[in-house]
Parts: structure tokens; sequence; C-alpha cells
């Protein structure tokens, strides 16, 4: 349960990275791995931060979820460019079935990652 309240606190604090909060002394990842797909997306940030059961769970929840669907097309429609929401939709749904790939691989690998299996039942 340690692991897992220090990575949310990663990704719900990312915006203090760089703050010096006693809070956020020592972290167990770098702060790269949460802020990279956000600020400067690559396959491979995107990859590392998939890598993390509990990132690759929380996307997939997030986006098979409605009312976060409907969250995130209201943010989306928000841009001028008439196409933004329908791509962002498109692209928020891809890395959602990518993060269950992750999740699924993740899961079938025996190393103490049990937990998440019966997590892929709400996603799924």
């Amino acid at each position: 349960m340690f692991v897992f309240i220090e990575l949310i606190k990663l990704l719900v604090f990312s915006h203090r990275h760089n703050k010096n909060d006693d809070y956020l002394k020592d972290p167990l990842i770098d702060f790269t791995t949460v802020r990279e797909p956000m600020y400067k997306y690559s396959r491979q940030a995107q990859n590392k931060f998939f890598d993390f059961s509990t990132y690759a769970f929380l996307f997939s929840w997030f986006e098979a979820r409605p009312e976060a669907r409907a969250f995130s097309q209201e943010k989306f429609a928000d841009n001028e460019n008439h196409k933004y929401p329908e791509r962002m939709t498109s692209e928020v749904h891809q890395l959602g079935i990518e993060a269950e790939r992750k999740l699924h691989e993740a899961t079938s690998i025996t190393d103490g990652h049990e937990q998440y299996g019966a997590l892929l039942d709400v996603v799924a």
C-alpha cells in the first residue's frame, strides 16, 4: 500500500516537482516518469509511465469510465480547432488500450503484483 500511495502522490503533486516540499522528498521514482508523458511526450515516456502498474491501471480505469470520458470531451471541446475533440478522444482511447495491455502484461508475470489481476475485471 505504501508504494501505491507514494506513486499516487507523485502523480497528484507532479506540478510541485521543484518546490522541495517535505512530503515529496526522496520519491520512489524520478518525477520525469510522471511529468514527461504530460509535458515532453514520447513513446518511450509513455511506456515508462505505463510500466508502473499503478499508472496503467489508473489510466485504464479513467478511460473506461463514462463520467471521465464526458469530462475529457468537455475539456477537449474548449479548443478552437473543431477536429481536436475527435482526435483527442481517439488518442485517449488508444492510450487506454495500451495501458490495459501493459497492465495485462504486468499481471501475467508472477512478481508479487497479483493484486492487479482482480482490478483488471473492474477496467474491462
